[in-house]
């Protein structure tokens, strides 16, 4: 009797300790904690998915962007910077390392990495109709494969790129990018802002006007309140 007691204690401690859940699934899980708005099981969960299959990108990414979320920048970071171990042209993991540093204001780190990020081939001119490509919500592994890069649209990252350039006084660059994104047809009445606010500092009245008027014409609240500043003899 207490042979098999001992035996029957034994495979259920085997049991209880062999954990068969894959890493898709518990990759999978952490969707549904976040949907539930439990942002640290949903870390918990692809903790466990990263510990089954350490070489896995989009655990990594979304684990990073929950961290981001719950305002843990730097180990945001630390997960981005764990996939560009894997892969260096990880697109959204070198853009998400530029907007966590611009949130830190780190302006000129930012644009590095937005630099970088536009150099990819996942820095795309039109995105494709698959709405997975640069954040997966459930797990595909041939999807996945297919878009190892994670592609995003390369104007977005250019937007950012013109911000922080814009942040770090360094105008002349961000003049370069929001005049391309204009041109793109992205974030025009903003742009069209920021590009007025360039020839301001500029000492271009003329220019910085008629970039503040288009705009204004366009709903930006900020421009007319610079227009009414900055441009009543124009």
């Amino acid at each position: 009797m207490q042979k098999t007691f001992i035996f029957i204690l034994i495979s259920v401690v085997t049991l209880n300790s062999c954990d068969v859940t894959t890493a898709e699934e518990y990759y999978n899980q952490a969707f549904e904690y976040e949907e539930k708005g439990d942002l640290q099981k949903a870390i918990k969960a692809l903790d466990d998915a990263i510990d089954k299959q350490s070489n896995f990108q989009s655990a990594l990414i979304n684990r990073g962007y929950y961290k981001t979320e719950m305002g843990n920048l730097e180990d945001g970071i630390s997960d981005y910077q764990k996939i560009l171990e894997i892969n260096p042209n990880n697109t959204t993991a070198l853009y998400n390392i530029g907007i966590n540093y611009q949130e830190m204001e780190k302006f000129k780190d930012a644009t590095e990495y937005f630099t970088r990020a536009l150099n990819t081939e996942g820095a795309l001119y039109i995105l494709s109709n698959n709405p997975e490509l640069g954040f997966s919500v459930k797990y595909d592994q041939n999807k996945l494969d297919a878009d190892a890069n994670f592609g995003m649209l390369r104007s977005e990252i250019q937007f950012s790129r013109g911000v922080n350039y814009f942040m770090s006084k360094n105008y002349d660059n961000a003049l370069v990018d929001f005049e391309n994104i204009i041109e793109d047809n992205y974030e025009k009445a903003i742009s069209y802002l920021f590009v007025g606010e360039i020839y301001l500092e500029k000492e271009n009245r003329t220019k910085a006007c008629e970039n503040l008027s288009l705009a204004a014409n366009m709903g930006v609240l900020e421009a007319k309140t610079k227009l009414k500043e900055y441009c009543k003899d124009e």
